[in-house]
């Protein structure tokens, strides 16, 4: 079976797949628990109809993420909100983070660095998509990750997203 993003065997201790953060001058804030596990951070979970909502506060400070999954398309949504229960402006910014596999776990894990030489972004109205270049006439999947945010801009590159030390470098600080 096809795996769109990177995944570990550990969900716990190594989670991987489609993420959301609020970064801002006091640090990083997501609505999951993984991959941080930041102390003074309280999450919840909400199944609904459709999907499922997370939750995470940290102070006056509260991140929320919808989930939306639909049965009858290959497609999923996610919602970002932000609300700031304090009296005082805030700025930042929402990074949604995810590393495109586009192969079976084990070919992926057999050769990971190998694995993404083959993995090709490119622009598309409102986004970004991915693909596999083909080796031969196989067909491999297409992802894209689409979004409506005012100002919202993408970058490919890991290090231009994260910064020295990657994805758990966000967690420096918590709001």
């Amino acid at each position: 079976e096809i795996e769109l993003t990177r995944r570990g065997e550990d969900l716990l201790c190594h989670p991987q797949g489609v993420y959301a953060f609020f970064q801002g001058p006091q640090g990083c804030l997501a609505p999951t628990a993984a991959p941080f596990y930041q102390e003074g951070t309280e999450h919840q979970v909400k199944l609904q109809g459709g999907g499922v909502t997370y939750f995470g506060q940290k102070g006056n400070l509260a991140a929320e993420l919808f989930c939306g999954v639909y049965p009858r398309l290959p497609v999923t949504s996610r919602t970002f909100t932000l609300h700031n229960r304090g009296g005082d402006a805030i700025q930042g910014e929402v990074l949604f983070y995810l590393e495109p596999v586009l192969s079976t776990q084990r070919e992926y894990e057999a050769h990971p660095a190998f694995s993404k030489l083959f993995v090709e972004s490119r622009a598309i109205p409102g986004g970004v998509s991915f693909r596999r270049r083909p080796r031969g006439a196989e067909e491999h999947p297409v992802l894209a990750a689409l979004w409506d945010g005012e100002g919202s801009t993408f970058t490919t590159s890991r290090q231009a997203a994260l910064g020295r030390g990657g994805l758990r470098a966000l967690a420096g600080g918590g709001p």
